[in-house]
């Protein structure tokens, strides 16, 4: 295939990553700090 073809879908694919894996981990980081328990609606918001 095209390596300009290839070269692209690889930045596509670490793009979509990131934009991914950002907000799993502020949902992780919250879940962390009430220890793994249920989320208060304050500090959802």
């Amino acid at each position: 295939m095209n390596p300009m073809i290839d070269r692209l879908r690889s930045r596509i694919a670490v793009f979509a990553h990131d934009l991914l894996t950002i907000p799993a981990s502020w949902f992780l980081a919250y879940w962390l700090r009430f220890n793994l328990d249920r989320i208060a609606p304050d500090f959802v918001r």
